[in-house]
């Protein structure tokens, strides 16, 4: 195994501060962040998250500023942010603008003089795709996705709800629903394996156990496909029939090399 072989996870950067204290209610106050650990007697380490952002503070008394930007930081709204930050008198090292290189960006200042490059993707950009699955009964595949496959209720619409969706993770499947089997019978039987969704997933072998251990109902067992992915296919209800796929040990990426299949990412 290589480092290559390993997903990796968050990156978050560590900034020095003089006065830790003063740092962190800096970035509550005027970013939004939250403490959720911090170290020492006294505290001398406090990690900041908002999101699925996250920082690092570490206190040195030696800190002296650096002239380089000390962190990359993504938004979904630079300008409302930039104001946010002109109100509360933060000092702008540049201003908003948009960059050639498609982004919405402006630096800030934290107190002690440590730059943060904030940006926002400038063009539009497409960030999921969510199939819509046609139900008769809201309330029985409302129970087959939480109860069986692990999912949640993002949200229920209508009373009685004739719309809602269920999530886990980065998927997400919304229910309509319908006043009768959307799926032709004549149809299933001439293409039997006729998906309504796929959703790609890491460690699909666990998945799959777990899956089994529930006694959730297969239409198609694990296994490994000649495209180099591992699939299982789920009998939902109203014949929905949900593809699961994970890379299979001789996935082969863009470039036609063989990647791992314990590398993350869609198939």
């Amino acid at each position: 195994m290589t480092a290559f072989d390993i997903g990796y996870g968050r990156v978050a950067p560590t900034i020095r501060m003089r006065d830790i204290r003063a740092a962190e209610a800096f970035y509550a106050r005027t970013l939004g962040f939250r403490t959720v650990f911090e170290n020492g007697d006294p505290t001398s380490f406090i990690i900041l998250r908002k999101d699925d952002a996250e920082i690092h503070l570490a206190e040195d008394r030696n800190h002296r500023p650096s002239t380089i930007n000390v962190a990359h930081m993504f938004v979904d709204d630079a300008a409302t942010l930039y104001q946010r930050c002109e109100a509360a008198g933060v000092r702008i090292v540049k201003p908003l603008q948009d960059k050639d290189y498609g982004q919405r960006a402006f630096v800030l200042a934290d107190p002690e003089g440590n730059r943060i490059d904030v940006g926002e993707r400038a063009s539009a950009a497409i960030l999921a795709a969510e199939p819509q699955l046609l139900v008769s009964d809201m309330e029985h595949a409302l129970g087959f996705f939480v109860d069986l496959l692990g999912f949640t209720i993002a949200f229920r619409h209508g009373e009685p709800a004739f719309y809602a969706q269920v999530a886990r993770g980065g998927a997400r499947l919304n229910l309509r629903l319908v006043a009768r089997p959307a799926w032709n019978p004549e149809l299933r039987v001439r293409e039997p394996d006729l998906l309504s969704a796929t959703l790609t997933v890491e460690r699909i072998e666990t998945l799959f156990d777990g899956y089994r251990s529930r006694g959730v109902p297969f239409h198609q067992l694990l296994r490994d496909e000649p495209w180099g992915a591992r699939t299982f296919v789920v009998s939902a209800p109203d014949g929905n029939l949900i593809a699961f796929a994970g890379r299979g040990k001789n996935f082969r990426g863009r470039d036609g090399k063989a990647e791992s299949s314990r590398s993350t990412g869609p198939i």
